[in-house]
């Protein structure tokens, strides 16, 4: 039987209003599939703060009560942190984050050029992602330290070459968005522990400005996913309580889901088991801190009454000892 699950489609109108004042973060907001995401989170009821390096285009997105724009450079920290400082004040409670800006190919890679080929793709695809999920999962902890917490999810943007190899220089990209598939299945496993869920959405190639004329020319006879049914699976990755570790796949046929798999291996099983014992114990340490820290305070306190309350008698003694001793 395929693991393959289609048609995800036909319950999307009830999920679609459970978004009603749900808070979002989108990167890559200004253009192609980010933006037509952002449309849909507003539509649905949900605020959202759209952010992306091209303000100008950021700009251009409809007016909306509901939505925020902000400038930032995923590729770095510093940039990011005030994007979810700026989130935080304007939306207060985060539930679901979108990773999904990204860049495409490195031409130089695999040339003949005598030059060191540029590879912003991996600090924008890769690093970029790994600073935006950091602070997703810091803000998730934030919020369910003071209870407001309401099943947080973040959403990766993967590619269908998460899975695919691809010739020459397109390489990089498939090596990141390769990671990308890699980074949720482990933030998932985070997320089992500690309350958020994470999925990925990897489509097959979009009618979006991404996709270079070249590659167009090659899709010929082949085709591209429409841009609905990716847009709709951002949506139920991000709100579909029942998902995590997923991978939403979206062709030309439809939406498509990869259910969360594992190798049935004993040793990968083992080790498994054996890490979610240390993520909980982490987890634990991390939730009951300050009531350890408490605890551990009361417990000093009540050693040192206890440690007075014994020696008090023994050291009366050792003074009637002294004073009479003294006396002779």
């Amino acid at each position: 039987m395929s693991i393959f699950v289609p048609n995800l489609e036909k319950d999307y109108a009830k999920l679609a209003s459970s978004v009603k004042g749900r808070n979002a973060v989108v990167t890559g907001a200004a253009n192609g599939l980010g933006r037509g995401l952002v449309a849909e989170l507003l539509e649905s009821g949900a605020s959202v703060v759209a952010a992306d390096i091209d303000m100008k285009a950021l700009s251009t997105l409809p007016k909306h009560p509901n939505l925020f724009i902000h400038h930032v450079d995923v590729a770095q920290y510093q940039s990011q942190l005030q994007l979810f400082k700026y989130t935080r004040t304007v939306l207060g409670r985060i539930d679901a984050v979108y990773a999904n800006a990204g860049v495409a190919n490195s031409p130089q890679y695999l040339s003949d050029q005598n030059e060191e080929p540029d590879l912003k793709i991996i600090d924008v695809n890769v690093k970029g992602v790994l600073y935006t999920t950091h602070l997703a999962v810091k803000a998730f902890r934030e919020d369910r330290a003071k209870n407001l917490s309401r099943d947080p999810c973040i959403v990766l943007t993967g590619s269908f070459t998460s899975f695919l190899s691809t010739p020459s220089h397109p390489a990089p990209y498939a090596a990141s968005k390769h990671a990308v598939w890699s980074l949720m299945r482990s933030l998932s496993t985070t997320g089992e522990i500690e309350g958020f869920r994470c999925n990925a959405v990897c489509p097959w190639f979009s009618p979006t400005a991404m996709v270079e004329p070249s590659v167009r020319l090659l899709l010929t006879g082949i085709g591209m996913a429409d841009v609905e049914p990716v847009v709709r699976a951002f949506v139920i990755a991000g709100f579909d309580s029942s998902l995590s570790g997923a991978g939403f796949i979206v062709d030309n046929q439809g939406l498509f889901i990869i259910p969360s798999t594992m190798i049935d291996s004993q040793c990968a099983i083992a080790f498994r088991e054996r890490f979610v014992s240390v993520l909980k114990l982490q987890h634990a340490m991390r939730t009951y801190r300050t009531p350890l820290r408490i605890t551990s305070g009361l417990l000093t306190v009540a050693g040192v009454v206890s440690t007075v309350a014994y020696a008090l008698p023994f050291l009366s003694k050792m003074k009637l000892f002294k004073v009479m001793s003294g006396n002779k």
